[in-house]
C-alpha cells in the first residue's frame, strides 16, 4: 500500500505544534477524480446555459411582438399565448441563474430585489402556466389564499417567489396523477413581525422519509418507481431552498416537507414582508 505522509502545523500556540495524518495516494486519487468531474460538470453546464440564452432571447421577442397581433381571438390570447410568454421569460431567467451558479457567485451573492408586490397575482400567474398540463392530467389545481393577502400588497421579490412556486408546482405536477394541487398562502405572525406561509400540497405518489433527507441536496434526484422516470438537474429545489432562505426570516429553515408515501407531499416556506429603504431623492 502506498501511502503519504502530511504534516501540518498547529498555529494555535506561538511554539507550534506539528501533525501528522497518513493518507492513503489511492484515496487523494480518488478525490481529484471526483474535484475533476465536478468542475467539468460546471463547465458542461455553463456551456450549454450560454448557448441556450440567445435562441431563448430571440423567442422571447418574437413572442412579445406576436402577442400584439390584434387578430389573435382573446380567449387565444388569455389561455394559450400569455402562458408561452410567461414560460419563455421564467426559462430565461432560469438559465441566467444556472450560469450565476457555475460562476460560483450563487451560494455568494444572491441577487433579490425587494418591492411590492401582490401576491395573489403571483399566484394567478402560476395557476395560468399550468392550467393546460393540469387539465390534459385531469388534475384540479386549485388556491386557497387569506382575504388580507388578495386585497394586499408584500414586499418581496415577485420573480424569485415564482422561480420557488414554479418549480414545487412542477415537480407536484410530475407526480400526481389524481386528485389535486393546491397553493395555499396565509398570515403567519413572528415575534410582532407579519409574514406569509406559503404551501404547495399535492395528492401524487409522496416520498418516502430516506429520499426526503437529500431532497435540497445538490444534483439531488429521487427515484419514485422503475416506470416513472424523473427528469431534470437536480438542482430544482436545490436552488429554490437556497433563495426561500433568502426571502424568508432570519431564522428561517427554507423550504420545510411533510410527505407520505403513496398519499401526498406538501412543500411549505416562510416569506418575511421585508422593510423597505425609503428612496433617495
Amino acid at each position: 500500500m502506498c501511502l503519504e505522509l502530511i504534516i501540518a502545523k498547529d498555529g494555535l500556540s506561538s511554539e507550534g505544534s506539528y501533525s501528522i495524518t497518513c493518507v492513503n495516494r489511492y484515496e487523494l486519487l480518488q478525490l481529484a477524480e471526483l474535484q475533476r468531474k465536478s468542475n467539468l460538470r460546471q463547465i458542461m453546464v455553463g456551456s450549454i446555459s450560454h448557448e441556450l440564452r440567445t435562441p431563448l432571447n430571440v423567442l422571447v421577442i418574437l413572442l412579445n411582438l406576436a402577442r400584439n397581433i390584434p387578430e389573435l381571438p382573446t380567449d387565444f390570447h388569455d389561455k394559450y399565448f400569455l402562458p408561452a410568454v410567461h414560460c419563455s421569460d421564467y426559462l430565461l431567467n432560469l438559465v441566467n441563474d444556472i450560469l450565476d451558479y457555475t460562476q460560483d457567485n450563487f451560494n455568494k451573492d444572491l441577487r433579490v430585489v425587494y418591492k411590492p408586490t401582490n401576491l395573489m397575482e403571483v399566484i394567478n400567474h402560476i395557476t395560468e402556466l399550468l392550467y393546460l398540463k393540469a387539465k390534459i392530467r385531469k388534475i384540479e389545481l386549485i388556491s386557497d389564499i387569506d382575504e388580507e393577502i388578495r386585497s394586499g400588497e408584500f414586499n418581496t421579490d415577485a420573480r424569485r417567489l415564482t422561480q420557488i412556486l414554479i418549480n414545487l408546482t412542477g415537480n407536484a405536477m410530475k407526480f400526481t396523477f389524481k386528485g389535486f394541487i393546491k397553493i395555499i398562502c396565509k398570515v403567519v405572525t413572528y415575534n410582532d413581525e407579519q409574514g406569509v406561509q406559503i404551501s404547495v400540497e399535492d395528492t401524487g405518489l409522496g416520498i418516502k422519509a430516506d429520499d426526503q433527507k437529500k431532497l435540497f441536496e445538490m444534483f439531488s434526484m429521487v427515484d419514485i418507481t422503475k416506470e416513472q422516470n424523473s427528469t431534470g438537474t437536480g438542482l430544482g429545489l436545490y436552488i429554490s431552498h437556497k433563495i426561500s432562505k433568502k426571502l424568508g426570516f432570519p431564522f428561517s429553515k427554507g423550504i420545510e416537507v411533510k410527505s407520505t408515501w403513496g398519499i401526498g407531499s406538501t412543500f411549505s416556506f416562510i416569506l418575511e414582508n421585508k422593510k423597505l429603504l425609503p428612496s433617495s431623492s
